[in-house]
């Protein structure tokens, strides 16, 4: 497929550990029981004058919670390793323009995470296994880990 077929972006997946108790608790650490994105909104189009805003896309056990944070990315994410979170990685994200169809399994945020990065790998399931898999074939870029 021609590179000009593909729509690209970046996303900032961010790995953290989850005050709340559930039965994915028995197949995950501490520090990485749950995920989410942040994807940067450009107004009024990508350009050298124009404002980077931050998307969150977080799923939770009720649904999905979208917010739109007036800032870079960058900063956003550095604000969240403030708050505590275990790792955020920058990851090059790269849709069809034709995309096809893709198994979800079990809604759960890492299947939220890997529909949003287009990650095609049904093993991935938890979100340390999430991390893994982009980190050794995703060539995300690491902007920082903790735990």
């Amino acid at each position: 497929m021609h590179p000009s077929t593909f729509k690209t972006f970046y996303a900032y997946v961010v790995f953290q550990g989850s005050p709340t108790r559930h039965v994915w608790d028995w197949f995950t650490t501490p520090a990485w029981r749950h995920c989410w994105v942040m994807v940067p909104v450009w107004f009024p189009s990508p350009g050298l004058m124009s404002q980077c805003f931050t998307m969150k896309i977080e799923p939770l056990t009720w649904g999905i919670d979208v917010d739109l944070w007036f800032e870079h990315p960058d900063v956003v994410a550095k604000s969240f390793y403030e708050k505590g979170a275990t790792a955020i990685l920058k990851v090059p994200v790269k849709i069809p323009a034709t995309p096809s169809f893709v198994p979800r399994g079990v809604y759960s945020c890492v299947t939220v995470v890997k529909a949003m990065v287009g990650v095609r790998q049904w093993r991935v399931w938890t979100p340390k296994g999430l991390f893994g898999y982009l980190v050794r074939r995703q060539s995300a870029e690491l902007l920082d880990v903790g735990g």
